[in-house]
């Protein structure tokens, strides 16, 4: 069965952890993220899709990317609510980001230009084309509860 699967989590900025990778609690998600990208996986073919948002979103980007690497039945689709959206990030970020739209499978860009509901519209795409949403902290996503609405899965992460 194939399967289409997005993430959700905290605003990077509202991360305490984001910021520390090598933190106890950043490696505890970046694990988790990793142990049930894998579960998805073992159970068939897999389309994850990425708003590629600092935070959660890289962090599974760049985890779907290395286990492209070994699965041919796993693909990698990058949604962008716009083509400025790294331009203030730091040097690492955007590095990061570049990388993983460069090795996506496809990437998807939704504006050019920042507009006040870019991320609105980054999250209703998300949720059109994704079957599945993986969640951190499920309670507080308002993506989650839209995905509810509409009859999506959703696995949440503790």
């Amino acid at each position: 069965m194939k399967r289409t699967i997005c993430f959700d989590g905290p605003v990077y900025d509202h991360l305490q952890y984001a910021k520390d990778e090598n933190s106890v609690e950043c490696q505890r998600i970046k694990k988790a993220l990793t142990d049930k990208i894998d579960t998805l996986i073992k159970e068939g073919e897999c389309v994850f899709m990425s708003g590629v948002r600092r935070g959660i979103e890289m962090w599974t980007a760049e985890i779907v990317l290395e286990k492209m690497e070994v699965y041919p039945n796993v693909s990698l689709i990058c949604v962008c609510p716009y083509e400025e959206q790294p331009t203030y990030w730091n040097e690492n970020h955007r590095e990061r980001y570049f990388t993983i739209h460069q090795l996506c499978t496809k990437l998807v860009m939704l504006n050019r230009h920042y507009e006040n509901d870019s991320y609105q519209k980054l999250d209703n795409y998300l949720l059109e084309h994704c079957d599945t949403i993986v969640t951190l902290n499920s309670e507080e996503s308002r993506l989650a509860r839209k995905a509810a609405q509409m009859n999506k899965l959703i696995l949440s992460i503790d």
